[in-house]
C-alpha cells in the first residue's frame, strides 16, 4: 500500500519516526511530508533512511518536475496519515488555509476516506476529516486500517 505520512510540529514528531519504521516493516511504500514546524523537532534523514524515498518539505521545491507534488502525492497515496496532527495543522485543514505543502495537498484531496488524522494527544480518539466515515461503503477496510493505526500510534506516544 502507498502511504503518505504527514508529520507536523510538536514534541510527538519524533515518535513519527517509529510509526514510519513500523509501516515500512509491514511492507508499505511510505513517502513523508515534514512541515516547517516538524523540522524544528526532527530532520529529514531518519525518514529518508527508513523509507528510501526523498522527504518532501516545501511546496515550491519540486523534486520531480514532471509532477505537481501537492496534487500528485495525494493521487499516489492509498492512505494519508497525519501523525502527529497539531492544532495548528488541523485548523489549516478545517479553514482551507494552504500556506505549506501539507495544507495545499489536503485541499487537493478528493477522497477523504483515505485520510486519517491523529492528534498528538493520546487521550483523544483519532479525528477523521469527515465524521461520517463509518457510513461509507469502504468503511470496513478503512475502519480496520484506522483501528490498527490508532493502536500503533497510541502505543508509541504513551508515556
Amino acid at each position: 500500500m502507498n502511504i503518505l505520512q504527514i508529520v507536523s510540529g510538536g514534541i510527538a514528531a519524533y515518535k513519527a519516526i517509529d510509526l514510519t519504521s513500523q509501516l515500512v516493516k509491514q511492507g508499505h511504500n511510505v513517502k513523508v511530508i515534514l512541515t516547517n514546524n516538524a523540522k524544528q523537532f526532527v530532520t529529514e534523514l531518519p525518514f529518508q533512511t527508513l523509507t528510501k524515498n526523498k522527504v518532501y518539505t516545501d511546496t515550491f521545491t519540486e523534486l520531480n518536475e514532471e509532477e505537481i507534488q501537492h496534487i500528485d502525492l495525494g493521487k499516489w497515496a492509498d492512505k494519508i496519515i497525519v501523525a502527529p496532527a497539531t492544532a495548528n495543522l488541523i485548523s489549516k485543514f478545517a479553514n482551507g488555509l494552504a500556506d505549506d505543502l501539507a495544507s495545499s495537498l489536503m485541499l487537493a484531496v478528493k477522497n477523504f476516506n483515505k485520510v486519517f488524522i491523529f492528534k498528538k494527544n493520546t487521550g483523544i480518539s483519532p479525528v477523521f476529516l469527515l465524521d461520517y466515515l463509518a457510513s461509507k461503503p469502504s468503511a470496513t477496510a478503512s475502519a480496520k486500517f484506522s483501528s490498527t493505526m490508532l493502536a500503533q500510534w497510541s502505543q508509541m506516544v504513551a508515556l
